[in-house]
């Protein structure tokens, strides 16, 4: 079975209990306590402990390393469909696109999604 699991980095500089809340609203689900599950996806907000705010980035490519939050997102089920599940963080990686949060996802299907999961990488609004 192919993993269904991605991470997403996110610039969003305020604490983690307030990216839980944007998330739940705009996907109209109840925050928990660790992230927030909608019908077909988990998603744990974490804070990014392996950011390296002091180390300087040389390559553009991977600064979204240093964004301060990671989401941490799976299957709610293992009988989720690929292409739900596609679908799915392809519709919250454009929400926080638009919400103006540069986010970056890496996953073993990351080139089916919209930019293949880098859009607004370089654009950083901080």
């Amino acid at each position: 079975m192919e993993e269904l699991e991605c991470v997403i980095y996110v610039d969003f500089d305020a604490d983690r209990k307030e990216l839980i809340d944007h998330l739940a609203s705009w996907l109209a689900v109840t925050p928990e306590n660790i992230g927030i599950t909608t019908d077909i996806l988990e998603i744990d907000v974490l804070t990014n402990d392996d950011n390296n705010f002091g180390e300087a980035h040389d390559k553009r490519d991977d600064i979204y390393l240093t964004y301060p939050m990671v989401l941490d997102i799976g299957p709610t089920d293992e009988d989720v469909r690929k292409d739900d599940v596609v679908g799915s963080l392809a519709r919250l990686l454009e929400l926080l696109w638009t919400e103006g949060y540069p986010a970056v996802a890496e996953c073993e299907f990351q080139e089916l999604l919209p930019h293949s999961g880098s859009g607004m990488r370089h654009q950083i609004v901080h």
